[in-house]
């Protein structure tokens, strides 16, 4: 996942700040973090679906 990915996910998804707060966190713009976050999404539900998330920790 891209760092920027993974960085939108964790603020958003797991700390569930505001597109707002995760915004002031990363210097970005509101549209610029919800945009990020739902390629994010949708990029972390085709790896899951293709197994590419659980095998890379199988290995």
């Amino acid at each position: 996942m891209k760092p920027s990915y993974r960085d939108v996910v964790l603020l958003k998804g797991i700390a569930e700040m505001s597109s707002r707060e995760a915004g002031q966190v990363l210097g970005w713009s509101e549209n610029k973090v919800n945009v990020t976050f739902f390629r994010a999404v949708k990029k972390l539900n085709v790896s899951l679906k293709e197994g590419e998330y659980f095998e890379s920790f199988i290995g």
